[in-house]
């Protein structure tokens, strides 16, 4: 699971540039009333050229079906930022 999106970077002497990127959840911490995630952007795809990493925190919803990784990935699809993505 991840998501694709372009992304608009600003890059020393080139100025903004558009690049397609795959996000993939990397990893975890937190307790049962919020988690701490970690969000890798590769270019165009799983093991393309590392574009940057960023945190987010959500609150789980533990009666939900869907585990932390498929309800974190909800979650960004809900921030601004996020607009657009798709799922892969």
């Amino acid at each position: 699971m991840a998501l694709s999106k372009t992304i608009i970077k600003s890059i020393d002497l080139a100025g903004d540039v558009s690049i397609p990127c795959y996000i993939k959840v990397d990893g975890f911490n937190g307790t049962k009333s919020e988690i701490l995630f970690h969000v890798v952007f590769r270019k165009n795809t799983a093991d393309g050229e590392f574009v940057k990493h960023t945190h987010y925190q959500m609150v789980p919803d533990l009666e939900s079906p869907d585990n932390f990784i498929k309800q974190a990935y909800e979650h960004l699809k809900t921030l601004p930022e996020f607009a657009g993505a798709t799922d892969v």
